[in-house]
């Protein structure tokens, strides 16, 4: 029919494809969106032909932020119509949907299958026919690498352990991290970092909400017992000197006796104050 002709659809998202988002319906000079109750594979298969492509790949629940009203809910269509307008529904602007719980779709074109480009985070490449498959990019997956891993992304920061709770990616902190990445710790925290073989590396320490470095200013065996002992080992095998100028030098000018609990109680310059030629004291520890 004329208002049928008349109905304009366009597919809206973050992605660089013209054949993938949340739908979204022009009525009355307004552009809004259809909710997802009851929403299924024949209402796809006549979204994605009224937008002149061949068929769908999947629909999917499209939670990012909407604009406007929520013009359709309880789509009905039987998968042969013309026009989304055609099939049953609630009427327009009558729904029982909150935002974000609009539906999006991806169409496809039988004659390239990778020209509506279906692979969401990676590459498509035509097989036989309309068929195709997806080389995922890393941290992705799924058959239209629509998946994202987070634990393949090293999510968790100084040794935390990605694990999924309740399909959600959570870290599990090594002793004396936290935080959501395991990124935070207390102050005078040590770590060791860039090491070839654990346990050895730059040494670093963990003040006013930023990691440093140790100046190497009358740095000596015995802070080194006392870094290592702090850091969980029993003996200072050896330390070296390098220069880092990616990191503040927030120590230097250390006199440590042994026995104190940590480097930040023993006696030392003021934090921040080091020497212009400090260079960053490397350290290696064993039990």
């Amino acid at each position: 029919t004329k208002q049928e002709r008349a109905i304009q659809l366009r597919l809206v998202s973050n992605l660089p494809y013209e054949s993938i988002g949340r739908i979204e319906i022009l009525y009355n000079g307004t552009w809004g969106t259809i909710c997802g109750y009851s929403f299924n594979s024949d209402d796809a298969r006549v979204i994605c032909r009224q937008l002149g492509y061949s068929d769908f790949y999947r629909y999917y629940t499209a939670s990012e932020n909407g604009t406007g009203p929520i013009w359709l809910d309880n789509v009905n269509c039987n998968g042969k119509e013309s026009s989304i307008i055609a099939c049953n529904h609630n009427g327009w602007g009558t729904h029982n949907c909150d935002h974000g719980e609009y539906i999006g779709v991806t169409c496809r074109d039988a004659s390239n299958p990778c020209l509506s480009s279906p692979c969401l985070y990676g590459t498509c490449f035509p097989r036989r026919g309309s068929e195709f498959q997806c080389k995922c990019s890393p941290g992705y997956s799924g058959n239209l690498c629509q998946n994202r891993n987070y634990c393949q992304q090293n999510l968790c920061y100084y040794r935390g352990n990605c694990s999924y709770v309740n399909g959600f990616p959570a870290c599990r902190c090594s002793p004396d991290y936290y935080g959501t990445r395991c990124a935070d710790t207390i102050e005078g925290q040590l770590h060791l970092s860039g090491g070839t073989n654990n346990p050895s590396g730059l040494l670093q320490i963990y003040h006013n909400g930023i990691w440093g470095t140790i100046g190497h200013h009358s740095f000596d065996s015995k802070d080194a017992l006392v870094a290592c002992r702090q850091l969980g080992f029993a003996f200072a095998k050896s330390h070296t000197y390098g220069n880092y100028d990616f990191m503040v030098v927030w120590l230097a000018g250390l006199y440590c006796n042994g026995d104190e609990s940590s480097l930040a109680a023993c006696p030392k310059s003021p934090w921040g104050i080091s020497n212009q030629y400090d260079r960053d004291v490397r350290l290696s520890c064993y039990n």
